[in-house]
């Protein structure tokens, strides 16, 4: 089924998971939802919790979404549809969890956010192709995110050394 407007606004699934309409965009869908989930984790950081209440709340945002991509994945009728963007807006709120607040680190985070993503190295790429359902969707953009954090520590304890 394509997803048209009027389908995001009268279900609640399909407005959580395209991103409150953003995955209807034609050109890089991913992209805008990244930089969605970027603004999110800032606003929710200017609320200045604790780590331990910022990651319950991020634990508490995907297990809404899995339950909304499992009812939007019937409705639209095709694994993984690009239209389905609240991935990248977890994955991104992931990855700005492992970052200091900086400017320069958050523009790396989603460089190599959207890079892991998009490339879909192991075993993301492993994910991707055999998790056809809510799971698969979700989980291939948590590891993208982990492993975008992984690379930013990385490089963070390298300049440091």
């Amino acid at each position: 089924m394509k997803i048209k407007l009027s389908d995001v606004f009268s279900s609640p699934s399909l407005f959580l998971v395209t991103g409150f309409g953003i995955g209807l965009l034609p050109i890089a869908p991913g992209t805008y939802g990244s930089i969605l989930g970027m603004l999110l984790f800032l606003a929710l950081a200017h609320l200045y919790l604790p780590i331990f209440w910022l990651s319950l709340i991020i634990i508490i945002f995907y297990l809404l979404s899995y339950i909304a991509v499992q009812s939007a994945l019937k409705i639209i009728q095709r694994p993984d549809p690009g239209e389905i963007v609240i991935d990248e807006i977890l994955g991104m709120m992931v990855v700005m969890m492992m970052i200091p607040p900086d400017p320069k680190w958050a523009f790396l985070a989603f460089l190599l956010f959207r890079l892991f993503d998009i490339l879909k190295p192991w075993p993301i790429n492993q994910v991707d192709s055999k998790l056809k359902n809510a799971l698969g969707v979700i989980l291939d953009d948590f590891l993208a995110a982990l492993y975008a954090g992984i690379v930013i520590v990385g490089i963070r304890l390298l300049l440091i050394n």
